[in-house]
């Protein structure tokens, strides 16, 4: 499967909302159920329901969280675990999708906006969502993602990131301050190459891919250099 650059992932996404008529809030939401699946299949494979105690959510405010919101809501309809969303804003300041997707959940779970995490914020038997920065990451991390992520890490949980673990660069796959240390990420559409190069094989963990309805022809139109091979987890 292609690895691609931010600046394409972009350009598939303005197609296939434009040219295919498939609405952001669709992709976002397939692309939510999607990991969700992923995680499930992560934990009974893995780990086992009855080891998990909370699914901990962290929300960021771009689509990244509201990848998050959609997970939370799929996690809440589909398992019997306590769900509890941190997150960094206000659902007022989110983008209209990642709005729509946060407005269907926040009112059945636990849900707070924190400007700062402490290791008090997670308990044993946590897994925890990152849903922070996504492909946004460039240059130096600002406040308070900084201390999100030092935290989660200290944690010591089990952690699974979307799209790509929040401080890692999805181009160059290289980390200015801080990343979280993912056991798996789950990428949606197609893998981004900074998940394959640099850091990212050290901090992606286990990389899952789930499929959000892109047509066929715009992902053959893209060139690029990088290729996955989910078989082995490992790039070719």
């Amino acid at each position: 499967m292609k690895a691609v650059s931010v600046e394409q992932m972009r350009e598939i996404d303005k197609k296939t909302i434009k040219k295919a008529k498939i609405p952001g809030f669709v992709l976002m939401e397939r692309a939510g159920f999607g990991c969700a699946e992923k995680i499930i299949e992560f934990i009974e494979d893995r780990i086992h329901f009855n080891h998990i105690k909370r699914f901990v959510i962290l929300a960021g405010k771009g689509n990244n969280g509201g990848d998050a919101y959609v997970v939370a809501r799929y996690l809440y309809e589909n398992t019997d675990i306590e769900i509890i969303i941190y997150a960094i804003c206000d659902i007022e300041k989110l983008g209209d999708d990642s709005k729509k997707n946060a407005g269907l959940i926040i009112e059945d779970v636990d849900y707070s906006i924190k400007k700062k995490l402490t290791d008090k914020d997670f308990r044993q038997g946590d897994i925890i969502i990152d849903g922070l920065l996504g492909t946004g990451t460039t240059g130096s991390l600002r406040k308070p993602y900084d201390n999100w992520i030092s935290t989660v890490n200290s944690s010591l949980l089990t952690v699974v990131s979307l799209d790509i673990p929040s401080g890692l660069n999805a181009d160059d796959g290289l980390i200015k301050d801080d990343c979280i240390m993912a056991d798996m990420t789950v990428t949606m559409a197609l893998p981004k190459r900074g998940l394959v190069i640099g850091k990212g094989n050290e901090y992606c963990g286990l990389l899952r891919c789930v499929d959000i309805g892109v047509p066929q022809e715009y992902i053959n139109e893209t060139e690029s250099d990088f290729e996955v091979c989910f078989a082995c987890d490992a790039k070719k």
